[in-house]
This record gives C-alpha cells, structure tokens and sequence, in this order.
C-alpha cells in the first residue's frame, strides 16, 4: 500500500508539474511577437482584457479536459486563492476616501448606488423565478442565497475603457466617468456578496436556511477583525518608511492576515479586505500614495490567477435548466444596462451619448467571477448544494460575462458611427464629398 500511495502521490505531482509547464508556455506564446497583430484585433482585445484567455486556459487543465488539475488541487492552493480575494476587496475598500463625494463628478454615487440597486433585483429576480420555476426547487432559502449571489455578479461593468475610447481624446471624460461609477458600483456588489454569505446556516440534515443572527454576528465580527487588521497595516506601513520592499512585505502579510481571518471566520475575505482598505486609505498621511503604484501593479497577476481558478472550477458539462439561467440572466442584463446604464453615464456626462463609451455597461465586471469564485471555494456546504453546486454557478457566470462582452463587436457592426470621433467622421464625409 505504501508503493501504491507512492506513486501515486508522484503522479499527481507530475501532474501538476506538466500543468505548470503548459501554462507557462501558453502564457509565453500569449505575450510574444507573434500574437500582437490578434491581440490588437476586436476579438483579441476582448478576450484578452476580458480576463478570458486566462479561463480557457483554466478549463484545458481542469478536470473536464486535461485532467492536470483537479478539485483536490485547488482545495490544496485555497489559501493562495483566498489571498488574491482579499486583495480584490482592498482594492475596492481603497477607492472609498472620505473626499470622494467632492472629487467625483455630479450623480456619480447615486448613479452607482441605481446600477447596484437595479441590477441586484433584475439579475436576481430572474434568477429566483428560474429556480423556482424551471429547476423546480420549492424551498426558499436556497433560491434566495443563489438569487443574490447572481445578482451581485451583474453589478457594474467593466471599467476598462481604452478599446472604447481609443484615439478619441473627447471620450476620455466620458471612459473616466463610466470607470468611477463601475467602480464605485462593486461596492454594492461586495457588500450584498457578503452579507449573504454570512446569513448562510445548516440545520437539520443539511437544510439550507438565512439566520438573521448568524448575519449579524458575522457582519460584527468581520468588521471588528477588519478594523483591527486596517490600523496594525497602517501603524506598519508607516514604520516601513520610504522601503518599497518593506512596503510590499507589510501589504502582503496584512492582505494574508485579513484573508486568514475571513477564512477562520467563515466569512468574505472580499468584504473583509474592503473594510481593511476603506479604513487604511480614511487614516492620516500620505503613506498609500508614495506606494501606489506597488498596489496597482498587482492587480494584472492577482487577476489573472483568481480567472485561472475559475476556469479550473468551472463546471461546462452543466445540465439544459443551468443554459437557461444564463439566457434568462443575460436577457436581465442587457435590459437594465440597456435602459440604466446610458442615462446613468450621460446624466453625469452628456458629451457620452451616441458613443462607443455608452456600450461599456453592457460588459460584465470582471469582479463578477471572482465572487462566484469565492461562492464556489468558500468552504460552506451551500457551494455543494445539489440546487446548483459552486462549479456551475461559475459556470453561468463565466458563459454571461463572455456573451456580454462579446457586445460591443455586435455594435461596432451595427453602428460604426459610434466607434467614430467627429473629426474623422467630418474627414470622411469630406472623403466622400471629394469623390462625388
């Protein structure tokens, strides 16, 4: 027997050697010479700032194709994944100052607050009926933490503007604002994220059910701990002095702290590393903003490995009432940023409309897939729950974000006129005048 566990402790090594290998190679051809020509192109850009290519690869080496990784290896690196999620929410905890509301152009909080508000209830509302109605589910509570937690993906959209607003210095006003309230929005998306991820309770037989003091005691402690971890950061990093390295030494043990303590708490390492970041950017000091640029450079890799997770997570072979989830989430989608998202952008930025900018809210956030990331390897039993198990709900996820970021092809198809500044449309029709 001790052979046998032997080799096989060597086979899944080999495994996962072979996988590292191939992902390192993919990542190689990705970034050469070679592909710069498809990355520029439409399609290439989508998929690549999307975070997709990264899911794909995810999906090769995962148990549904090459079998190079698998569950137990994920279950393995799950304190590295918790560790990029509370990152995530530091990130998002860092854009809450105190000046905010001063900075930010008019109708900008109240835009993001609408977009939270909205696609909560429409992405969630659809989600319910679909469970209730078409997975046939009679109780309750699940429908509900599912219903809110798809509902929280739909948040926002994505905040990268460049293939929007390229070579169109007028729209750069415009991309900002769509940047600010997309950004601002994931606040709300965290926040309902973690509140039901608290709420969540197994009685009897391993029913589902919402405890409201299970909520409360967790949203308490959570923020307790968060508070606590916000000021041994700040009292640190003000030690660390002008140090980069100290710096980033102290950055990562508290991101590894705060996610430790989310973890031991059962509760979002998402939610408790934004309250972590809102308290540390709201204290005194300019400690933050000499080292800004060591937080954000981060965010490309942390990013990159969370959509690596997800498409090793991901469950493709889900059944025809999961497909249906998505045709009615992302019919849901493009109704409320359809009707929402232009008003919200051009209230605050009339120069926005009838431009490329005004089709960003149709692209899912990437945020979206690392809460359904978090749902799936959160470590409670909802994530297995038979209704719809963590690895299809990021599945779902998955299919709508692609689908809806897929879009703006479709308008620039449509109408290239949007995809166009004046000038060249005058330098056009000034082409065209000449020929006649």
């Amino acid at each position: 027997m001790t052979i046998l566990a032997a080799a096989s402790e060597a086979s899944s090594g080999l495994r996962i050697l072979i996988g590292l290998a191939l992902l390192v190679t993919l990542a190689l051809v990705g970034s050469s010479r070679l592909l710069w020509s498809w990355r520029r192109s439409a399609l290439g850009a989508t998929l690549t700032t999307g975070g997709w290519i990264a899911v794909g690869i995810g999906m090769i080496v995962g148990p549904h194709a090459l079998k190079l990784v698998d569950a137990a290896h994920v279950d393995v690196l799950r304190p590295l994944i918790l560790f990029c999620l509370g990152w995530v929410g530091l990130m998002v905890g860092l854009q809450l100052r105190g000046d905010i509301p001063r900075l930010l152009p008019k109708h900008t909080i109240r835009g993001a607050v609408i977009d939270a508000l909205a696609s909560i209830a429409a992405l969630g509302g659809a989600a319910f009926a679909v469970l209730w109605f078409v997975f046939g589910e009679s109780s309750v509570a699940p429908c509900v933490v599912l219903a809110v937690v798809l509902g929280a993906a739909g948040v926002g959209w994505s905040a990268e503007t460049r293939s929007l607003a390229s070579h169109q210095p007028a729209l750069a006003r415009p991309a900002a604002v769509l940047r600010a309230v997309s950004g601002l929005a994931s606040v709300g998306a965290i926040v309902a994220f973690g509140l039901m991820t608290m709420a969540i309770r197994h009685g009897d037989g391993g029913a589902l059910a919402l405890a409201g003091d299970a909520l409360g005691l967790g949203l308490a402690v959570s923020v307790v701990a968060a508070l606590v971890c916000g000021l041994l950061g700040y009292w640190l990093m003000n030690l660390a002095g002008r140090g980069h390295g100290e710096f980033l030494v102290v950055l990562l043990g508290l991101v590894a702290f705060a996610a430790g303590a989310a973890a031991t708490m059962a509760v979002s390492a998402l939610f408790v590393g934004m309250v972590v970041g809102i308290v540390i950017v709201n204290l005194p000091g300019q400690t933050l903003t000499r080292f800004q640029r060591v937080i954000v450079d981060a965010e490309q890799p942390i990013g990159m490995a969370l959509m690596l997770t997800a498409g090793v997570v991901a469950d493709p072979t889900m059944g025809w009432r999961a497909w249906v989830m998505v045709g009615a989430l992302l019919v849901a989608r493009l109704l409320v940023k359809t009707l929402l998202g232009p008003k919200l952008v051009t209230a605050v930025e009339p120069s926005a409309r009838r431009t490329s900018v005004m089709v960003g809210p149709l692209r899912q956030a990437p945020l979206a897939v690392a809460l359904a990331t978090a749902y799936a390897i959160g470590g409670h039993e909802a994530a297995t729950h038979p209704l719809l198990p963590g690895g299809q709900l990021v599945m779902i996820v998955i299919a709508l974000g692609l689908v809806s970021d897929l879009t703006p092809m479709l308008s620039r198809v449509a109408q290239p006129e949007r995809w166009h500044s004046e000038s060249q449309q005058a330098r056009a029709a000034t082409a065209e005048g000449g020929e006649a």
